[in-house]
């Protein structure tokens, strides 16, 4: 059976140990005219055949074929980086001959970032590589890496807890003592296979040369990035390698997982810039990232939310969509889960300057004047005042007593209605002899049913309760203490001039927005705030 003029090809390349030959030199040495030769190795660049490796010059891809094919003459290891200075990823790796004397050139080996150095304190798998030329004359050597090859899809310890291994058996799920303490394991061709395969399942397979090449110099320019030089290539050809290779470290920092919503799901993940790519000093920055799910990316890249500097969240004002609004609003100041090692946390620099891009941080005098026309308010409302006001707007809940001397606190509540019946409606509730209910779960107490937020806060509140006689568990006996011993403070939304600006935000959620301003700026000084505390039944 005659050869193909492809495989004729590839048989001269191999005949010369696959030197890298010009198209001219091939054809002379083949017979095939040199147009053919041309398309033949051009075509092969598409298909996986060849490598370019300048103009005209070709050799035979043996990257993607021969790792994967077992050869009885070579050995596979897994070799821990990360811990010496002398190892560089994809370019070079040390080891002395006394401690490990078995890697010989040649051999093929995967690359494993242990526990103690990693990110996330979980070890991972995330390329492989060839033995190249070792050199060195004295016990430690340093061996060149060939034939690298960057895993699109990094491997984390915690995939691999039911995989059993052809090595050894595995007797613990946390992995402890399974590897070799001194970081390089021999293991059999199957192993090696499998992780091989695994990581490069996301490859293009028809340009799986060329992404590979870019993805491991993307790698590696992240490791040695110089940011007082611009770098070209950096900049134009390889910048969705490098943000690939960026979002894959931040996504291993914070263990898979959306540091907000908590989504574990691989795909859904992405690694966001805080201070976007243009910023080139910071752009493969690690604490200039976040692990978020693909929606959140979206919304903190156009500014729908933002981080303070306790790394809560805080939502923007001018949220229009009410959908995208209701499913934020979940996660309003909810601390983000931060990476384990601190020095991985978000840098505070950059989550003010994303602030300040947004206004987050800007001036808002909405804020000052609405909390100036509270507290100024000369609507003074007592039980029997309570009628006056027939339209919504927002309260604070005074007690006509020191209460700074009893728990260092100033004020009782905040809080705001639109409802139909307006703020009359509203202080009528809480002046109301509504009961509330426990839910009960072995013995303790789950959550509070019924009543208003301010009864259910008050529940459980004995020590002002007890120091005016009151057990704030009855209804009655609550409403009787609001009745002699609390007074509001109310300003309407007409007063708020809530009419004015702002057409795509409906009143309650110009409402909603004061009253966390309020809340904000008066946290330490307001007694019922935030989440209900809960106690033993």
């Amino acid at each position: 059976m005659s050869k193909t003029q492809t495989q004729q090809v590839i048989d001269y390349l191999k005949s010369r140990g696959n030197k890298p030959t010009h198209y001219k030199v091939i054809s002379e040495n083949t017979g095939i005219i040199v147009h053919n030769v041309r398309r033949i190795c051009g075509q092969g660049v598409r298909n996986n055949n060849f490598i370019r490796h300048d103009k005209g010059v070709f050799s035979i891809n043996t990257l993607t074929h021969d790792f994967l094919n077992e050869d009885n003459q070579k050995r596979y290891f897994i070799f821990d980086t990360g811990v010496t200075h002398d190892d560089i990823d994809f370019e070079q790796y040390s080891w002395e001959r006394s401690r490990y004397n078995k890697v010989r050139e040649g051999d093929y080996f995967v690359y494993r970032r242990p526990t103690k150095v990693s990110e996330n304190r979980k070890f991972y798998f995330f390329g492989m590589g060839q033995m190249g030329k070792i050199e060195g004359d004295g016990d430690r050597v340093i061996g060149k890496v060939i034939n690298p090859v960057r895993f699109t899809n990094i491997i984390y310890q915690d995939d691999i807890i039911d995989y059993e291994w052809k090595w050894k058996e595995k007797t613990r799920d946390d992995f402890q003592y399974f590897f070799n303490i001194y970081g390089m394991n021999i293991i059999p061709f199957e192993d090696f296979e499998y992780f091989c395969r695994l990581g490069i399942e996301d490859f293009d397979e028809d340009n799986f040369y060329n992404q590979n090449k870019e993805l491991v110099k993307s790698h590696i320019s992240l490791l040695n990035v110089k940011k007082e030089q611009e770098d070209r290539w950096v900049l134009q050809k390889t910048r969705g390698y490098q943000q690939v290779v960026f979002s894959q470290n931040i996504k291993t920092v914070y263990d898979n997982k959306c540091c907000i919503s908590g989504i574990k799901t691989k795909r859904l993940l992405e690694g966001c810039h805080i201070s976007p790519w243009k910023d080139k000093e910071n752009r493969t920055n690690i604490k200039n990232g976040l692990c978020l799910s693909v929606l959140l990316h979206r919304c903190f890249d156009n500014g729908l939310f933002s981080l303070n500097d306790e790394y809560r969240v805080i939502l923007s004002n001018s949220i229009d969509d009410q959908v995208i609004f209701e499913y934020l609003k979940q996660f309003e100041n909810k601390k983000i889960k931060l990476p384990v090692r601190r020095i991985h946390h978000p840098d505070k620099k950059f989550l003010k300057e994303h602030r300040e891009e947004f206004g987050f941080d800007s001036p808002k005098l909405s804020r000052v004047n609405n909390l100036e026309r509270l507290i100024n308010s000369k609507n003074i409302l007592h039980f029997n005042e309570k009628d006056s006001f027939t339209e919504g707007g927002i309260y604070m809940l005074y007690p006509n007593f020191d209460l700074k001397k009893i728990t260092n606190e100033t004020y009782l509540k905040v809080g705001i209605t639109d409802e139909k019946d307006g703020l009359k409606g509203r202080l009528s509730d809480h002046y109301g002899q509504k009961k509330v209910n426990p839910l009960i779960v072995e013995g303790k107490v789950k959550k509070l049913q019924g009543g208003t937020t301010l009864h259910r806060h008050m529940y459980f509140d004995k020590t002002i309760g007890q120091k005016f006689g009151f057990d704030f568990s009855n209804p009655r006996s609550r409403s009787d203490f609001l009745k002699k011993h609390c007074y509001f403070k109310v300003v309407t939304s007409s007063e708020l001039n809530l009419s004015i600006g702002e057409p795509h935000l409906s009143i309650k959620r110009r409402l909603e927005l004061i009253e966390k301003e309020i809340q904000d700026t008066l946290r330490k000084q307001i007694r019922y705030i935030d989440k209900i505390p809960l106690h033993d039944y």
